[in-house]
Formats: structure tokens, sequence, C-alpha cells
């Protein structure tokens, strides 16, 4: 395949490409934090400047925690769902579906026509993985996924809120819990201190000029927006895999709450 050429995306949409080299190059480890063998064959057939990315060893690292944080609670739900559906909002150059696949799960990614059309040189749409092309808080899709007969339903939200400003997030919140009650979300998010601070460190802010628009020091505090959210699970990524941070930062986190809660992995019902 010739390399192909992703330089016309927009500016969040290149923040895509920063977990899959994450999840490519931790594939490649001795003891890997996630494998991923079809995140590594796309970043070969990319066009891109990668190597740009090894100066944000952290932002890498907290990737692949939160693809291997969210593959456990969805693997958790598989197992004890039926008729399950679980759907991507902004799927980007996500590889989950391929990592969890249990031969029964329906899987739907969403996202934007340019993303899709990329998405599309790489997977393909069978009986139990659809597409998208569109924005979640459109709607459109959501009769159609109403309408399959599932049972169970799950909502992935990887790298993709904290680029919304609160009232899309509420907004999406409510739009799930009215029209899918009982379904579970998974999300990361970021603290204002992380917020704020972020565009000093963050890869998906230097590399892209992106920004983040939405902070949250306390995910619990999402039950205020709407009695339904009830918050199941929250876990940090400076909890996980403590030997591959950095001695200063397992330091600091600990002397400093506000560093631990910079990023958190979230696990919500909506409804």
């Amino acid at each position: 395949m010739n390399a192909i050429e992703v330089a016309q995306l927009g500016t969040v949409q290149q923040t895509m490409l920063i977990p899959l080299w994450a999840r490519a190059t931790e594939h490649q480890q001795r003891r890997p934090i996630i494998r991923d063998p079809k995140a590594k064959e796309i970043v070969g057939s990319l066009k891109y400047d990668f190597e740009s990315f090894r100066r944000f060893p952290r932002t890498m690292l907290g990737c692949c925690i939160r693809s291997n944080v969210f593959d456990g609670w969805i693997r958790e739900f598989l197992a004890q769902a039926s008729e399950a559906a679980v759907i991507e909002i902004g799927a980007g150059m996500d590889t989950t579906f391929d990592r969890m696949d249990d031969g029964r799960v329906t899987w739907y990614e969403i996202d934007f026509p340019d993303i899709l059309q990329l998405r599309s040189k790489f997977f393909k749409e069978t009986s139990r993985r659809r597409f998208f092309a569109e924005s979640v808080l459109d709607g459109e899709w959501v009769d159609q996924v109403r309408s399959a007969g599932h049972q169970s339903f799950l909502f992935q939200a990887a790298g993709v809120l904290m680029y919304w400003p609160e009232e899309e997030v509420r907004r999406l919140f409510s739009m799930l819990a009215d029209q899918f009650p009982g379904a579970l979300i998974l999300f990361d998010a970021c603290s204002r201190w992380s917020q704020r601070n972020a565009p000093r460190w963050e890869a998906a802010l230097q590399e892209t000029n992106a920004e983040f628009r939405w902070g949250i020091d306390d995910p619990r505090s999402v039950h205020d927006w709407d009695s339904r959210f009830q918050v199941l699970a929250i876990e940090h990524h400076l909890d996980h895999f403590s030997h591959r941070w950095p001695l200063w930062l397992r330091v600091a986190k600990t002397l400093v709450p506000t560093i631990r809660r910079s990023f958190s992995l979230n696990l919500v019902r909506l409804g």
C-alpha cells in the first residue's frame, strides 16, 4: 500500500494520530501495556511525521493506559451483556473493536466524513461493524441503533470530550440518557488545572494547535448535572503502571493530589 497522506486533516482530527502512534509503539515493547498489531500496521501505512511525538513520552503512556483501562471495562460489559452494542463517539483511528470483538457484539463508529474516509482504507463495514459519518450530536444515527434490537449499550468517548465545551458534553449525556436509558459511557477527562496548564506539555495541543475546552475537577459532580448520571468508577492515569512513570512524577503525585487528579478515566451509567 502506498503511503496515505493525512496532513490535510483538520486540527482536532489530527489529534487522533497521537493515541494511534502510542499504541503502535507500545505494541513493540517487551512487556507492553497494550498489544495492538492493527495500530502498528496503520502507522506503517500513513505519511506523517510521527517521530515528533517522541518528545511527549508521558502523553504516549497516558494514551496506552487509557486503552488498557477502557478495554477492561468493555470486557466486563461484554461478559455480562446480552445483545450488546458498543458505540464509539469520535472513533478516529481507534482499534478497540479489533481487540475486543467477541464474535457477538455489534460495533458502531461515529465520526466526521473525512475521518471515516480515512478509516475506510483500513476497516470495512460488516453486519456487526457499522460507520456513521456525522456528528454524534446530530442524532440521525440514533434511530438506526435503537431499531436494531440491542438490549445493552455502551458508549466510548476516548480522547474526545475535553475538546468540547461543557454545554455540549451535558447535551450529549442528556441525549444518551433519554434515548438509551441505562447505557454506560466511558470517557476520559482533564481537571481544570490540567486544562489550563496542558498547552505546556500535551502533545495533542503542541503538535496540532487544538485546545482543551472542558475540564472537571471531580467527575462525580456529573451527578449534579442530572440525577440520572451515576458514576460507577473513576481511575487516574498516574495510579496505573507506576514503574513506567518517571520517579519525580511518582513522588509529585503523592505529595500534590492536584497532579494525581490531572486526568481521569470514568465509567458512568446514564439513566
